[in-house]
């Protein structure tokens, strides 16, 4: 807001020393006025023009609880629904002498791979704006874009996706050498590289994305997802509640026939699909 943007400059201006530094700032406004601020929007603003000295003002009425919860601030890296925030990268796959760059698309709610493409060299703006406009035709729209500094992504793509076609969509980039802030589809991109090194890879482009496109049915299909309590980003993305768990305990006079097996997706040893079949003896009486 801002009165904390006035606040900033104005204590800039009467402690002009070098030896207060903008953490001292941060610092000090949260102890002596228990206004929650961080050294990076000290920062941030410190480089903006200093805004007017705010009046004091109070809400007309009360917001109601649910216009109250629509301002409720949320983190764009924990979205509480799909298509809020988005994940764009590349990554570099190595075949001997041939090198194939790889961008993926990933939603940041249920960690969906929504998009996966291989290009024989280093892909440009266009490609990924345009890589992102069909991902939107086919997903839906989202809030937020994420995407690293990598040179593809500066003015000409921010330009291209803030158009028009797509007037609510913002391009975020993070921090220089903050891994973290990419970190969702950088943790997809080392369960590809396990699969790359292990699986055998074809030399040829459509082929390689023939690949891809299996990898990405089974990571959105078949794999569970620690940060999904264990269910898979298809189900979370399709809103597929729960399953509802059942308990086998010792005591239990009635037990169940399970069956276990081992599946590949597409035929591929390294794509392993989990299958097992609980069947209850009423379900047994019933099939004879």
């Amino acid at each position: 807001d801002d009165v904390v943007r006035w606040l900033i400059h104005r204590f800039r201006e009467l402690f002009p020393e070098p030896e207060i530094g903008t953490r001292t700032i941060a610092n000090e406004i949260r102890q002596a006025a228990g206004i929650a601020v961080s050294r990076s929007t000290v920062q941030r603003t410190l480089r903006e023009p200093k805004p007017k000295e705010p009046v004091a003002r109070q809400p007309e009425t009360a917001p109601k609880p649910a216009e109250a919860e629509k301002l409720k601030p949320r983190h764009i890296l924990k979205p509480e629904a799909k298509n809020r925030t988005w994940h764009l990268d590349l990554t570099v796959i190595n075949l001997l002498v041939v090198k194939f760059y790889v961008a993926a698309l990933l939603d940041g709610f249920s960690r969906k791979l929504l998009v996966m493409r291989v290009y024989a060299g280093c892909p440009k703006a266009h490609t990924m704006v345009t890589l992102v406009k069909r991902a939107i035709k086919t997903c839906g729209q989202p809030r937020f874009l994420v995407v690293d500094h990598g040179a593809q992504f500066r003015k000409q793509f921010k330009a291209a996706i803030a158009s028009d076609d797509n007037p609510k969509l913002s391009v975020v980039r993070g921090k220089r050498g903050d891994p973290r802030f990419n970190g969702k589809i950088e943790r997809q991109f080392r369960t590809l590289k396990l699969f790359q090194r292990l699986a055998f890879f074809p030399f040829k482009l459509k082929q390689v994305q023939a690949r891809l496109d299996s990898f990405r049915t089974w990571y959105n299909e078949h794999r569970c997802h620690q940060s999904l309590g264990g269910r898979r980003p298809e189900q979370v993305w399709s809103g597929e509640p729960p399953i509802k768990l059942r308990k086998i305990l010792a005591r239990d006079l009635v037990k169940p026939q399970i069956e276990v097996r081992r599946e590949h997706h597409d035929g591929d040893p390294f794509l392993p699909k989990v299958v097992i079949d609980v069947r209850w003896p009423e379900e047994l009486r019933k099939t004879g």
